[in-house]
């Protein structure tokens, strides 16, 4: 018996010794980069491989965190950042040092799928070729707004950690390449990855305004020393003359200008066997004329260049030869050289008449962005240009011999400037004045979705436009030419108890999001028809006898039964709109029914009506 006890006692013992032990979660060791599933509530511990910054970023999931401990227990949490479906942290480690990480999810997140990688460094004004995902941080020199754009690109994007930890995106906002810019303190770090949508490489730049050289004089000799690749500057020709751009760097330098024309000509420093050389760029300008240059090194090093006046060729207008436009799109630059002392004049000509620019207007329509312009005399056609907010390149949309075009390329919530420009019959072009811009807020035109009688009036219904604010819904009457706006609310739907039975009425809405969208001209139309009241329904001996009020408008009439036993069923069309009665002749003796009724005219209906009972006696 003392035996049983103390086994007994034994197994109790190890039972709550049991119970009472905490469950440690298994851990798993990360040596290496790379991509990874754990499921959620997970816990792992990274060994940096080496010295230097890394990312740790979840994907596809749904609202992931991550928290992270290091071995001196100060300890941070990263949560989601893009569209509550990743988070991204980023961690600089020794070589060796490991971190305690544990995952969740605030959501339904059955496992987190995320990736470890390296960060690397990357300096203003060298052109980067990367594969997607790719991770890097840029630390600035001189307090500047700093420009992160891709070229020769298909789809990326870029997400970009701000010094204050906050995160923004720059998205293919033109010709499916990504650009934008944010001002960084001398110091200040950011970090960013780039990515493509169908996974193709990424090539990407960073550049700079460079206020500390916001206007480069001009002068014989005059030499700009150890100037940042990347750098970006206006350059203001004083006189009318040949100005030449010339490097002596012994790397590898490029230098782009574009005129204010808004054509940008780039002039690499390769010859046909692809040698590196410096440039020497000869530009004609006229007096007080400005460019826009950039001066970019391959490999992000210092670039030293002279700017120097050529003067005029005193045999101007006399021996040209080589006439030949420098490039497309009817830019109007030509390029000519002297006979007698081979100098070369690159200029924009000018022809006796010069077209006026015209001026642009645009507005929100059910379908894209309508821009107009006013229409200018000796004009054989327009081209329109487009400007994405962030953008600061122009792009030719359309060449048309109308005063209007609809941009139905627009994007929504999307702010766009647009230009246009006159040219005569001899490709005489007007010149770009930034006066006469338009800018506008791409806002979509809500798609009408329903509208029906109702008990109460008429109810219309639309579909969400992203980005909108609220909704303006319009009415107009049969035989009214104009719309008439009753209400704006920020639901999906709308209830007209303003109106009259047998009055056929039409609506349709506008998105509000800083401005109006376009609406739909023709709208949805329904007639108002009230619904029908049940007056009785008297059992006899050829049926039971229903009887209805008459409803202003109505052509015809819906009458519906049901059983306590079967739901309603359609049981005639009374034909004629003041015909208010029917006789149910299949109704069955002790059978109690219900009756209800709809008015119709053409595809208008009712809402049922009141409800009336009777029981068959006959």
């Amino acid at each position: 018996m003392k035996k049983f006890i103390s086994l007994s006692l034994a197994i109790v013992l190890f039972i709550c010794i049991a119970l009472c032990t905490p469950v440690i979660a298994t851990v798993t060791h990360i040596n290496a980069t790379g991509e990874y599933t754990f499921d959620a509530d997970s816990v792992f511990v990274f060994k940096a491989p080496d010295t230097g910054w890394y990312a740790i970023n979840s994907y596809d999931n749904e609202d992931p965190f991550l928290k992270v401990e290091h071995s001196d227990g100060t300890s941070c949490e990263f949560d989601n950042i893009r569209n509550s479906m990743e988070f991204c942290g980023y961690i600089f480690l020794e070589e060796g040092e490991e971190i305690n990480c544990k995952l969740g999810s605030y959501g339904n997140d059955e496992v987190i799928n995320f990736v470890i990688k390296s960060v690397v460094e990357a300096r203003i004004g060298v052109d980067y070729a990367v594969e997607s995902g790719s991770y890097f941080y840029f630390t600035a020199d001189h307090d500047d707004y700093y420009q992160l754009s891709s070229f020769n690109g298909f789809d990326p994007y870029a997400d970009i950690q701000l010094p204050d930890d906050s995160f923004e995106s720059f998205d293919d906002e033109s010709d499916c390449e990504f650009f934008g810019e944010t001002y960084i303190k001398k110091g200040e770090t950011i970090f960013f990855s780039v990515n493509d949508y169908d996974g193709s490489d990424v090539n990407f730049r960073i550049s700079c305004d460079c206020s500390e050289y916001p206007y480069m004089g001009i002068g014989i000799g005059v030499k700009y020393q150890n100037i940042p690749s990347g750098t970006q500057f206006t350059f203001k020709a004083t006189v009318e003359g040949l100005y030449v751009f010339k490097s002596v760097s012994e790397n590898d330098p490029y230098f782009e200008y574009t005129r204010n024309d808004m054509f940008t000509y780039s002039f690499d420093d390769v010859d046909y066997e692809n040698n590196k050389l410096n440039f020497e760029v000869p530009v004609y300008l006229t007096p007080c004329e400005e460019i826009c240059c950039f001066v970019g090194e391959k490999d992000g090093g210092g670039i030293d260049f002279s700017v120097s006046y050529r003067g005029t060729c005193e045999h101007k207008n006399k021996h040209w030869v080589d006439y030949k436009p420098a490039t497309a799109f009817d830019s109007g630059i030509k390029t000519l050289v002297c006979k007698e002392c081979s100098f070369i004049f690159e200029y924009k000509e000018v022809s006796q008449f010069k077209p006026v620019t015209p001026k642009a207007s645009t507005m929100n329509t059910h379908g894209g962005v309508s821009v107009s312009w006013n229409k200018i005399d000796g004009a054989s056609k327009y081209a329109v240009y487009r400007r994405a907010s962030g953008d600061k390149t122009w792009v030719r949309i359309k060449t048309t011999t109308s005063t209007t075009y609809l941009d139905k390329t627009a994007k929504n919530s999307t702010t766009y400037y647009y230009s246009a420009r006159a040219f005569n019959s001899a490709g005489d072009y007007s010149v770009y004045d930034s006066a006469k811009t338009s800018k506008i807020k791409y806002v979509q035109t809500p798609g009408l979705t329903k509208v029906q009688n109702t008990t109460s009036g008429i109810r219309v219904e639309w579909a969400k436009v992203s980005g909108a604010t609220a909704y303006r819904v319009y009415r107009r009457v049969d035989g009214v030419d104009y719309w008439t706006c009753i209400v704006t609310t920020k639901s999906l739907k709308y209830v007209d108890t303003s109106v009259k039975s047998g009055t056929r009425y039409s609506y349709t809405v506008r998105a509000v999001n800083s401005g109006n969208s376009g609406y739909d001209t023709k709208g949805l139309c329904t007639e108002r028809l009230s619904d029908p009241v049940m007056k009785s329904a008297v059992s006899g001996k050829t049926g039971i006898a229903v009887k209805w009020g008459e409803v202003k408008g109505a052509q015809n009439y819906y009458v519906y039964r049901k059983t306590a036993n079967s739901g309603w069923v359609r049981l005639a069309t009374v034909k004629g709109g003041n015909t208010v009665t029917y006789v149910d002749k299949t109704a069955k003796k002790g059978v109690t029914y219900t009756y209800t009724a709809k008015a119709i005219d053409g595809k208008s209906i009712s809402a049922y009506s009141s409800t009336i009972s009777c029981k068959d006696k006959y």
